[in-house]
């Protein structure tokens, strides 16, 4: 069920944001390069920069068959001062969903060719899980914060996919924030 409001999504958007800077020590932005995470986090750094909250942490996990010129555009954005990059290129195997000939698919794997030259400022080194993708945000969150409040913002258009709508709309993501 959709609840509408007197603001626009702007206004709506920047209480939220300015909110997780109250409640939480540490804002971390998922950011791929696209338009969704692109807005967050503008919106974000723009909050960030307001309350002296800078440098503002933008995670990026780069699976490698990233589109050339999406990994040039992070890498701007990762080149501005505002932001401590996050940029994880390191080996991970994840379930293959595109493939009958191979349950799995290795990413940034040690020893073999890469699609693209790696960043000398991202994190190479894998020391958080062996398999997984969505179970390494957690992971990342347990290892660099593991006794603070910390919180990740994300960008998810829910027109597109029913069951993201249902994830962010059926159930309390924060607190009385759905």
């Amino acid at each position: 069920m959709k609840i509408y409001s007197k603001n626009n999504v702007l206004v709506e958007a920047e209480k939220r944001i300015h909110r997780l800077f109250d409640d939480f020590e540490n804002v971390v932005v998922g950011f791929s390069g696209g338009k969704d995470s692109t807005i967050c986090l503008n919106l974000t750094l723009k909050i960030a920069e307001e309350r002296g909250r800078l440098p503002l942490k933008v995670l990026w996990v780069d699976q490698e068959s990233e589109w050339q010129g999406t990994a040039d555009y992070c890498e701007s954005v990762f080149a501005d001062k505002r932001i401590e990059p996050w940029w994880f290129q390191m080996p991970m195997k994840w379930y293959n969903n595109v493939s009958s000939h191979s349950k799995y698919i290795y990413i940034w794997e040690e020893g073999k060719k890469h699609m693209r030259e790696r960043s000398p400022i991202s994190i190479k080194e894998n020391t958080y899980l062996d398999f997984g993708f969505h179970e390494l945000f957690e992971k990342i969150f347990k290892v660099h914060f593991p006794d603070q409040k910390s919180c990740y913002v994300s960008g998810v258009r829910t027109e597109e996919s029913p069951k993201r709508m249902m994830s962010l709309t059926s159930a309390l993501t924060y607190e009385d924030i759905t």
